[in-house]
């Protein structure tokens, strides 16, 4: 495997997610005291929260008349009878319902979180810094508090006193004993075993999370419910406030997560005004979106990340402000529309026929159909956005079909906008901030399946699994020697979609064209392979793709190819001239058929879930590892240019009788192709020498 070994590779995520940060930092196994940011002063005491209240605010007049009294307790009461009758400003609805048997799983302690691992078993008292999966990430997830709004939402919809006993017993036992809660009460602590969850990017971004959504949910739901205990309530306001300070001392520019947080500052200043720092919340949160707006998206629309999943975050985030606002009748600020809309943009035009997201980089399969749904009252008059939210039942498709993103250098071909449509998204561009070794790949949708697939991300522990994920090897791509891409090793300033790479999309008659180019590195260090990578994909009559490889060594050395294809949830089956793969979504299937030239082709291997080699993996959601089919076409080693044709033929129920075949020209990029089926035949001279000529034979 041409990976870069896991130890270095480690480093290179850990040093992204930020534990080198000089506030945790510490030599391994030695503990080290964790200190409070500069300018965070946590509230401890029932004082203090009320001395943290603008008490001038004529809506608080009976909670500062007994501050002046001296009486605490009275304060607090009145404080929140004042919550109990306030009418605006309200959170966001969380949802359209809940889940009985999920709720009644939580209620009982057992918690769902990421999708590929068991509940956590919770009963109180909890060690809530536990890591019971050793994947750092599901204690985290926990840690965001997703599970108070399933119980919030199942007491309001049922009024059964179980949902809601069960999250004031866990929330309390969260507040009172986790390392986090304590910490942000001002408990100092030695930082010592558990680096991965107490580190300042971890707790800002759970401490967002937690004020985006569910402790306001809990908060304003529950205010004046008997079953909600005042104390409780009194504790959550302390830790509001705590919250919102930790995120406004920890801010970090750059990306999703600085989105995410000045998203919280804007929540939080907006639904608690009667705090004395709740402007400084709210203008530090707007002034920071813009400017994340500005400078996050490249001009295509497409995030820094160049992970659509996390633009897809990125988007929900910036929206959910100006949401807040429109409910609650205050003025929608406009300072950054442009950039919302941008980037709403690019997320339509490379959408799959399914609704989701592409599943690049460090991707998860995720829904857009509710994002769009969502910010529809933002952008009335876009109705493709509502065509995408409703599934095509209201709303107009858009005009184009395929498109190119010349920044991002993501290319969506696709037959129309219905959910059986073929689509292709074939990647050219630059790596983004979420490394993939996965220049010119591509993922196949067509007739509602997933046919060629991104391996996803598997965890951001960096596991083999998780290193093979990030790899060339995950992805439908071809290997030099057996080794992979290696643009990492180039260095972070190379990685953003900063440049137009011109016109990527080119129509010449019934077929759609779209090339890229990969000149190196490749893995090996001192004996890396000098070879380009010319990848061309034909989207003939709509119906049908070849994707062209030229592999052309440039060090005098012979060299070997494999040519892979992931295909996803199915069967496949190697013949003699074609591999016929089988969806496990659908009843769909792909046949692929190659043809190699300037060099001797062994025959074709499928391996499924293999872990030696790892291959046949992928990761629809965090934590989820599904084997698949993964075709290798090989090569034995040459010194010539050798050329891969692949022809990707979808179908929609039973595998046509499909044939490619290839007429070889005198040079290397000239070449005849004829595809036959069922009687129809498609015969294409193709000429890559001097640009890309396509001339129909026929």
């Amino acid at each position: 495997m041409g990976v870069r070994p896991q130890a270095d590779r480690t480093r290179l995520v850990v040093a992204w997610l930020g534990l080198g940060l000089a506030l945790v930092a510490a030599p391994a196994g030695l503990a080290a005291p964790v200190v409070m940011p500069p300018g965070f002063q946590p509230v401890t005491s029932s004082d203090q929260l009320l001395a943290a209240l603008d008490l001038s605010r004529p809506e608080l007049s009976r909670v500062a008349g007994a501050v002046r009294a001296g009486r605490t307790n009275d304060a607090l009461k009145a404080l929140l009878l004042h919550y109990a009758s306030r009418q605006r400003p309200l959170p966001l609805a969380t949802g359209t319902g809940w889940l009985r048997g999920r709720a009644d799983e939580i209620a009982t302690g057992r918690i769902p979180h990421l999708s590929g691992f068991p509940p956590f078993a919770v009963k109180t008292p909890y060690d809530w810094d536990a890591d019971p999966f050793n994947d750092y990430e599901t204690t985290i997830n926990l840690a965001r508090h997703g599970w108070v709004s399933d119980l919030v939402s199942a007491y309001m919809g049922s009024g059964e006193r179980k949902y809601v006993d069960a999250c004031g017993d866990f929330l309390r036992d969260w507040i009172e004993r986790s390392t986090e809660s304590r910490y942000l009460q001002g408990t100092a602590f030695s930082q010592a075993g558990r680096q991965h969850l107490w580190m300042p990017r971890s707790f800002n971004l759970n401490s967002a999370e937690r004020l985006n959504v569910p402790w306001p949910h809990a908060f304003f739901a529950l205010r004046g419910n008997a079953a909600w205990p005042d104390d409780l309530q009194i504790a959550m306001l302390r830790q509001i406030h705590n919250q919102a300070d930790y995120v406004l001392a920890t801010l970090e520019a750059g990306d999703d997560r600085f989105v995410i947080a000045n998203r919280a500052l804007v929540t939080t200043g907006t639904l608690f005004p009667e705090f004395t720092r709740s402007r400084v919340w709210r203008e530090t949160g707007w002034r920071n979106l813009a400017q994340a707006a500005r400078s996050q998206f490249a001009p295509d629309g497409a995030h820094v990340h160049l992970t659509p999943h996390y633009q897809w975050v990125t988007l929900r985030s910036m929206a959910w402000p100006l949401l807040l606002q429109r409910q609650n009748g205050l003025p929608v600020d406009t300072g950054y529309r442009r950039e919302l809309e941008l980037g709403l943009d690019y997320m339509l035009g490379t959408s799959n026929p399914q609704r989701g997201v592409p599943v690049l980089k460090w991707s998860s399969r995720t829904d857009l159909r509710p994002l769009f749904a969502a910010v529809g009252p933002l952008f009335p008059e876009r109705h493709d956005f509502e065509f995408v939210a409703t599934d095509g039942r209201s709303g107009t498709a858009p005009r184009y079909l395929s498109r190119e993103h010349r920044y991002s250098g993501h290319v969506a071909f696709r037959s129309g906008w219905d959910p059986a449509a073929i689509y292709m998204l074939f990647d050219v561009g630059p790596m983004g901030r979420l490394p993939h070794e996965d220049k010119l790949s591509f993922q196949l949708n067509a007739f509602g399946a997933y046919l060629v697939v991104d391996p996803g991300r598997h965890s951001y522990v960096m596991k083999p699994i998780d290193v093979y994920t990030a790899s060339s090897e995950g992805h439908s791509v071809v290997l030099v020697d057996g080794r992979g891409q290696d643009r990492e090793s180039q260095g972070s300033e190379s990685w953003r979609p900063r440049d137009d790479l011109g016109p990527l999309l080119h129509r010449i008659g019934e077929v759609e064209h779209a090339g890229g180019r990969f000149h190196g590195p490749w893995k090996g260090g001192g004996n890396r392979p000098l070879v380009s990578h010319y990848r061309d994909v034909l989207f003939v009559d709509r119906r049908f793709f070849l994707v062209v490889d030229r592999l052309f060594p440039r060090d005098g050395r012979t060299h070997s190819y494999d040519s892979l294809v992931h295909f996803g949830r199915g069967e496949a089956s190697a013949l003699a001239d074609k591999v016929v793969f089988r969806s496990g979504d659908a009843r769909a299937g792909l046949v692929l058929a190659q043809a190699t030239n300037g060099a001797v082709a062994e025959r074709s291997r499928v391996l499924v879930g293999s872990m030696d080699p790892i291959s046949g993996w992928m990761s629809p959601q965090y934590g989820d590892l599904v084997p698949t089919p993964t075709v290798w076409h090989s090569t034995r080693p040459t010194g010539t240019v050798v050329t891969f044709v692949n022809l990707l033929y979808p179908f929609e129920s039973d595998p046509p009788n499909v044939s490619l075949n290839v007429r070889w020209g005198s040079e290397p990029g000239v070449f005849d192709v004829v595809v036959e089926e069922a009687g129809r035949r498609r015969a294409l001279s193709l000429d890559f020498t001097a640009g890309v000529a396509v001339r129909s034979l026929e």
